[in-house]
């Protein structure tokens, strides 16, 4: 009887201790899955983080959302070559380098140029895709600007009147059609050329180059045939002066 009655406070005691360390474990299992819960949201799917902190109202989880998705975000950088000629480079440079600042300030890259021959650079743009395809953008926009240059070029001097025409109607012709400024060196030059000094572009130059070039052609030939002319024309025969003095008319002798 009394080994029954000590037997029973036993079984109650270890009962009760069965269900207090059952609701001890519940409790600590929802304690970890809240964690582990909230710990997903701050390390874990970036779009799922992205989307709880942006439905919260709290200021702190505002700024965490930003950085979540600046890291997520966040692309490989790579680099591209673009090679470009010597007339385009100081384009693309610009005064001071203010167009090649303006281009890495907006498009986040930075842009660096080596010498690849004599008459090329190698542009490299280091950044992310979007950014490189910006810079490639801008670059070949400013390529794309027509140059202006200034050549010069040799004609006769005997052609420089048909050149200029009449009070210079020829040359302003030449300017007019080629859009081209056109300037010919002074008459008190010395020697069988003069230079004449075109700017514009390098079509501009090269339309005025063509009217000039014509110019000359058309002196030549008129001058060739004037002296085929005076070859072809015969000599006038001299005759001997008559003389004043009257012939003396004879008379019968009587």
């Amino acid at each position: 009887m009394m080994k029954s009655q000590s037997t029973v406070p036993i079984i109650l005691g270890l009962s009760l201790l069965s269900v207090g360390g059952a609701c001890v474990y519940a409790f600590l299992k929802k304690k970890k899955d809240e964690f582990a819960d909230s710990s997903d949201s701050f390390t874990g799917n970036a779009a799922t983080a992205t989307t709880s902190f942006d439905e919260a109202d709290s200021g702190i989880s505002n700024k965490i959302a930003r950085l979540v998705r600046m890291i997520s975000q966040q692309e490989e950088v790579k680099s591209v070559e673009v090679t470009l000629s010597n007339k385009i480079v100081p384009l693309v440079v610009g005064r001071k380098g203010y167009t090649l600042r303006h281009i890495q300030d907006s498009t986040k890259t930075e842009i660096q140029f080596r010498e690849l021959d004599e008459s090329h650079q190698v542009c490299t743009i280091h950044g992310t895709e979007a950014g490189i395809q910006a810079a490639e953008q801008l670059i070949m926009k400013e390529a794309s600007r027509q140059i202006t240059l200034t050549e010069e070029m040799l004609v006769p001097q005997t052609a420089c009147g048909k050149i200029l025409g009449r009070c210079g109607d020829a040359l302003q012709e030449i300017c007019r059609k080629s859009m081209a400024k056109v300037w010919i060196e002074g008459a008190r030059v010395l020697g069988e050329n003069r230079r004449i000094m075109i700017t514009g572009t390098q079509d501009q130059i090269n339309v005025a180059r063509s009217l000039i070039e014509q110019k000359v052609k058309d002196d030549a030939d008129f001058r060739r045939s004037q002296e085929q002319l005076d070859i072809r024309r015969e000599p006038r025969i001299r005759t001997p002066p008559s003389s004043m003095t009257a012939t003396p008319v004879p008379r019968e002798v009587l």
